[in-house]
């Protein structure tokens, strides 16, 4: 698996899929509404970032944020 880089794009957020995943090495764009991680930490915990499209909640939704990472323990 290459380096990715992942950034929110409000433009397509009409598209219903501004998540873009970036391969660093092809620079291939993929456009999701969802993008997930699993992993393990330093302590090799195994854990779980996660990326969605319109799952904010509470002061982040009522600030405008449509797009909310979790970070999950698992």
């Amino acid at each position: 698996m290459n380096d990715t880089e992942i950034h929110y794009c409000k433009q397509d957020k009409k598209d219903g899929v501004p998540i873009h995943v970036t391969d660093s090495k092809t620079r291939e764009v993929v456009k999701t509404d969802h993008w997930k991680f699993e992993g393990f930490d330093k302590d090799m915990n195994p854990i779980v970032f996660e990326i969605k499209f319109n799952n904010s909640t509470g002061k982040a939704k009522a600030s405008g944020a449509s797009a909310v990472m979790k970070l999950k323990y698992v």
